[in-house]
C-alpha cells in the first residue's frame, strides 16, 4: 500500500516538474563577434568564446578531430576575440569590460587583467608587442609584451571604430580595418528637415558628454525641392509629425558628397552642407609599422597613401613611406620607403590618449 502511494505522488509530481514555472519574455543583446573561435599553435586545443556567459570555452582536439570539452575560464563581460600567443596562453577580448584577460590555459584561470580602452574589439602580436583595436577610442593601442605594466604607444586613426586586426606575413606590419568609415554618404536627421531645424534631443546630457546637437547652421533648405520656377506656397504646410504607423512620418534624407561641388547634395542637387559641417574620409584599411607606427592610409579603392609617422622615442627619426606614383587601375597605390626625422605627434606618443 505504501508503495502504491508513493507511485501515485510521484505520477501527480511529474507533470508539475515538466510544467514548470512561467518564464517572462527575454531577449540577449550580445556584442558582435571579430575572431570568436582560435586553435593554439599546436593545434591541440580549440578555444571559443562564449559571450553572453561571459566565458572562454576551451576544447581538447581529439586524434579523428572530434572535441572533447576541457572546461571554461570565466572572463571579462561579452568576450568577442581570443587568441592564443602560445600553447598555455591566450588573450580574450572583453567588449562590454574595456578589457583582455590573460589566461593561462594549463591552470584555466585568468592571470592578469588589462585595461585597454573604450570598447575594444581584437588583438594581434607582432615583434613582441600586442596591438589592441580600441573602438571607441578609434585607434589601435601597442602594448609591450616585456614590460605590461608600462603605458601603451597609441595610433589614432582618423576613421571610426576600429574593428579587426591582422598580422602581415613577414611580421612587420599589422594591418587594422574600421567598422565605420566613410562612404560618401549620410543621412541628414528627420526633425532638422521638417521640425523647424531641431532634431529634438537631449541638449543638457548631450552637454555632460561634451556633443554638440543637431542643427544647422543657417535654415535648412526646404524639401522636397520644387522644380525650378515653382514657389512654395506658405499655405501649404507639412502634416504634424505622427508615431501612427499607418500614417507616413517624417524621415530623414540621404545625401551624397559631391567631390566635384564639395557639397552634401541630395537627389535634386541641393546643398546641405550648412547641416553637415563635416565628413569622414572613405579610408577602410590602415597599415602600422610594427616597430616605428607609422599608419599608411588606404582608400577603399587604393587611390590615394599618406601617413601618420611616429617613433618611440618622441622627437628621433621615424621610417615613414610616403607617396609615390599611383594608379586609378592597381589595386593599391605605389608608396615609396622613405627617412624622415619628423617628431611624432603628440597624440600617438607613448603613454597619450587619443
Amino acid at each position: 500500500m505504501l508503495l502504491t502511494h508513493r507511485i501515485a505522488a510521484l505520477a501527480l509530481l511529474v507533470p508539475a516538474l515538466a510544467v514548470g514555472p512561467a518564464r517572462a519574455s527575454y531577449t540577449n543583446f550580445e556584442s558582435s563577434h571579430v575572431h570568436p573561435i582560435t586553435r593554439t599553435p599546436s593545434g591541440k586545443r580549440v578555444l571559443a568564446v562564449n559571450t553572453p556567459d561571459a566565458l572562454l570555452e576551451v576544447f581538447l582536439v581529439q586524434p579523428d578531430g572530434s572535441l572533447v570539452s576541457d572546461g571554461a575560464v570565466p572572463v571579462g563581460l561579452e568576450p568577442v576575440t581570443v587568441l592564443a600567443r602560445t600553447d598555455t596562453e591566450a588573450w580574450v577580448v572583453s567588449h562590454l569590460s574595456d578589457s583582455i584577460s590573460i589566461v593561462d590555459l594549463a591552470a584555466r584561470a585568468v592571470v592578469r587583467t588589462l585595461a585597454v580602452g573604450d570598447e575594444p574589439n581584437d588583438v594581434a602580436f607582432a615583434g613582441g608587442f600586442a596591438f589592441v583595436a580600441v573602438g571607441q577610442e578609434d585607434a589601435v593601442k601597442r602594448f609591450d609584451l616585456a614590460d605590461l605594466d608600462a603605458a601603451p604607444d597609441v595610433v589614432t586613426l582618423l576613421t571610426r571604430d576600429v574593428r579587426a586586426l591582422a598580422v602581415s606575413a613577414d611580421g612587420e606590419a599589422v594591418y587594422a580595418v574600421a567598422s565605420r568609415s566613410g562612404n560618401a554618404t549620410t543621412a541628414v536627421h528627420a526633425g532638422i528637415i521638417f521640425n523647424g531645424n531641431s532634431a529634438n534631443l537631449n541638449g543638457p546630457r548631450l552637454a555632460a558628454l561634451g556633443l554638440r546637437n543637431l542643427s544647422c547652421s543657417t535654415a535648412p533648405p526646404l524639401y522636397p525641392p520644387l522644380p525650378n520656377g515653382i514657389a512654395r506656397n506658405p499655405a501649404l504646410v507639412d502634416p504634424p509629425p505622427s508615431t501612427n504607423p499607418a500614417q507616413f512620418p517624417p524621415v530623414g534624407l540621404i545625401v551624397r558628397w559631391n567631390a566635384a561641388s564639395g557639397a552634401w547634395e541630395d537627389e535634386a542637387g541641393t546643398n546641405w552642407n550648412a547641416c553637415l559641417p563635416y565628413r569622414l574620409p572613405d579610408r577602410d584599411l590602415f597599415v602600422i609599422d610594427v616597430d616605428t607606427l607609422p599608419s599608411r592610409r588606404w582608400h577603399a579603392s587604393g587611390q590615394h597613401c599618406s601617413t601618420y609617422p611616429c617613433t618611440r622615442a618622441a622627437g628621433s627619426g621615424s621610417r615613414t613611406r610616403t607617396p609615390a606614383t599611383s594608379s586609378g587601375s592597381s589595386t593599391r597605390s605605389a608608396c615609396a620607403d622613405t627617412w624622415s626625422t619628423t617628431a611624432c605627434p603628440s597624440s600617438i606618443r607613448r603613454g597619450a590618449t587619443p
